[in-house]
């Protein structure tokens, strides 16, 4: 059997995240939230000033509500995630504490660190697999693989997948920082959703930020599932309608229900309905 570099269980916080331990310039042990639509690592301000980091420069990017939002940066001298080490880390300063429930939610660790790296989010395993080329081999031959787009922005990277819809397909981000399916609202139409039916539920409000939003909460009795992976097929997701800059974005609700290994480095993540084994 052909051994992975390192095998991790996943935590979980805020009902939604992945979580892993993660070292920060071998001066503090935490925990970091595992983030693919993050698009760069974010460290809290507090652990920022324990570990000596100094703040300079800022990096500009879109919320996809399309809001910009600056950040101002550092430079990590080291991470080091489940055996897997990077020095000279770039990395988003912010308020964490302000956003969630848990203090010890202290690094969002986001695709740049995995740039290199495949590595695979075992959902019903609930583990972290950090692939050799050995165990690469071994999850291609019992998986099926889906083209993606990387794309860059600056430090930033973000990782869009087709995702078919009962007869439709969007491009829609990976992000295992939120867990429903995020659709643009000219999706309900095509979907056949009325979202103005009793059954929809309407909330208006604003984001962390101060940015307004209307979303509409329902879900999709179609099959949804990675276009070329029918094995990941699952019916009655739920689903948030929302005017956002991209099609969509895919969460926990359908990544955390399959085995899917991201293969940056080769344009693609693989899929399996269910574990593989290393």
């Amino acid at each position: 059997m052909a051994p992975p570099e390192a095998v991790v269980p996943l935590g979980h916080a805020s009902g939604q995240f992945h979580t892993v331990p993660v070292w920060v310039n071998d001066r503090a042990l935490t925990v970091a939230v595992l983030d693919t639509g993050i698009g760069i690592e974010l460290i809290s301000q507090a652990l920022c000033e324990r570990v000596g980091c100094v703040v300079e420069g800022s990096f500009s990017g879109q919320r996809m509500s399309g809001q910009e939002v600056t950040l101002p940066l550092t430079r990590l001298e080291r991470l080091e995630v489940a055996g897997v080490v990077r020095e000279d880390v770039l990395a988003g300063v912010v308020d964490i504490e302000g956003f969630f429930s848990e203090p010890q939610l202290e690094v969002f660790v986001g695709l740049p660190f995995f740039e290199q790296t495949p590595f695979t989010l075992d959902g019903p395993g609930s583990r972290l697999v950090i692939e050799s080329a050995a165990s690469l081999s071994r999850r291609e031959a019992g998986a099926r693989a889906v083209p993606v787009s990387v794309r860059r922005h600056g430090p930033a990277i973000d990782l869009f997948v087709p995702l078919r819809l009962g007869d439709q397909v969007a491009e829609v981000m990976m992000d295992t920082g939120s867990r429903s399916i995020i659709l643009h609202p000219r999706y309900a139409e095509l979907l056949g959703i009325d979202l103005e039916a009793d059954d929809v539920r309407r909330q208006v409000g604003e984001d962390e930020t101060g940015n307004p939003f209307t979303r509409h909460f329902t879900t999709i009795e179609q099959p949804v599932a990675f276009e070329g992976a029918p094995g990941s097929a699952r019916a009655g997701l739920a689903v948030m309608f929302q005017e956002i800059i991209h099609d969509g974005l895919v969460g926990t609700d359908l990544l955390s229900r399959c085995v899917v290994t991201y293969d940056l480095p080769r344009g693609r993540i693989l899929v399996s309905g269910e574990d593989a084994g290393p």
